[in-house]
Parts: structure tokens; C-alpha cells; sequence
């Protein structure tokens, strides 16, 4: 099998320290983001975060430039990896390909790489500039495949959010879901191969040859 993985709130903290900054740029503005307005805009693009939360007086671009700032200025203290994450690394990249699959965008992820040396875990790092739609349509996924030369059926996909979980499976890959703390429990997991309540977890089913 070869292995797909999702980055913010999956392998890394992210999701965390991007809710704190994006509720200290909407402080600032004087709104307040809720973690149930947050909930539904994880996994957009900024473009979208302006008509799905109503947004005037700023575009998406000024909300990533803005918050992308504060994330960072937080990350270098804070940024970790998830508990777990080495070990189903180290497991994966013995036993097949591995890809990234992300909305970020290209800058996004080289701060990141310069703050957690990961690049090397993957033989395939997709973006948020390499394809035209965003999850859950499964573009991401399919040039992934492409990319690493397999099938999306011979793929795992781990995905953290409702979005990369549809994503995963319009792809025709087994899927993983790890749900972050912000959005556990929503019906969109139901549709996941497997659930469970950290990386670390999906080594028992990755060691029990369960794909």
C-alpha cells in the first residue's frame, strides 16, 4: 500500500495555534470567531471564509497574510508534532509511498518545513497551488497518485477533517480518520474506513494488516 497524509491538525498541531490566530485577527476586528463559525471554514480556502461567514470590509488574501503573521510568530514556540506521528511515519515509508496533500499554500508549507524537518518523509508534496479545487473534491488526492505512479485503490489517506475524508474516498482510496479536536463527532467521519481518536492509534490497524 502506499500512503496519503494531510498535514495541519493531523501530523502536526496546527489546528490548534491557526484557531488562536485567526480569534486574535477577528478580535482585532472587532468580531468574535467562535469554534462553531471556525468549524465550518477549516479546510477552506480564505477566499471562501469571506461568503461563509459574511465577511465585508477585507478579502481573503488580507485574512491568510494577516493570520499567517500571528501563526508563525506562535509556531516558533509552539509548533510540534502530533503524538504518534514518527512511528506510523517510519512504518509507512518502510512499506510504500508516501505523499502530502494539503490546502496550504507552497510558502505555508516551507515555513513549516523550517520548523519541523519533515520534507523528507515524502516523495510527494501537493499544495493548495498544484490543483484547481480544493477537498473535498478529490483533485489533490488523484494527482498525488498520479504523481507517486499508483492506483488510488492500492492508496490510505489520513485526514483529520470532514473535507479530506470525502476528499479521500471520492478518490477511491481507503481513508483514515483522525478527527481534530475542533470538529469530532460530525457525521462527515462516518463515511472513513476506519476512526480513531489519534495517529497513533491507526498503528494498530496499519500493523494488523487491516488494508
Amino acid at each position: 500500500m502506499n500512503y496519503l497524509f494531510d498535514l495541519d491538525g493531523l501530523l502536526i498541531n496546527s489546528e490548534e495555534l491557526y484557531y488562536k490566530a485567526n480569534w486574535r485577527f477577528f478580535k482585532e476586528k472587532g468580531m468574535e470567531l467562535a469554534v462553531e463559525e471556525y468549524r465550518k471554514i477549516i479546510g477552506k480556502r480564505y477566499e471562501e471564509w469571506v461568503e461563509s461567514l459574511g465577511i465585508t470590509g477585507v478579502t481573503g488574501r488580507e485574512i491568510q497574510v494577516a493570520t499567517d503573521k500571528i501563526f508563525f510568530e506562535m509556531a516558533e514556540h509552539e509548533l510540534k508534532l502530533m503524538p504518534g506521528v514518527e512511528e506510523v511515519m517510519n512504518y509507512c515509508r518502510a512499506m510504500g509511498k508516501t505523499a502530502l496533500i494539503t490546502s496550504s499554500n507552497s510558502e505555508e508549507v516551507r515555513n513549516i518545513f523550517n520548523l519541523l524537518p519533515i520534507e523528507g518523509w515524502f516523495s510527494e508534496i501537493i499544495t493548495g497551488e498544484d490543483v484547481t479545487n480544493a477537498k473535498p473534491n478529490p483533485e489533490g488526492y488523484l494527482l498525488a497518485a498520479k504523481r507517486l505512479g499508483v492506483k488510488t485503490s492500492e492508496c490510505v489517506v489520513f485526514e483529520d477533517a470532514p473535507n479530506g475524508v470525502e476528499a479521500g474516498k471520492r478518490a477511491g482510496c481507503k481513508v483514515v480518520a483522525v478527527p481534530s479536536f475542533l470538529v469530532k463527532g460530525e457525521n462527515g467521519f462516518l463515511t472513513a474506513d476506519y476512526c480513531v481518536d489519534s495517529i497513533e492509534k491507526s498503528l494498530y490497524y496499519l500493523l494488523n494488516s487491516c488494508f
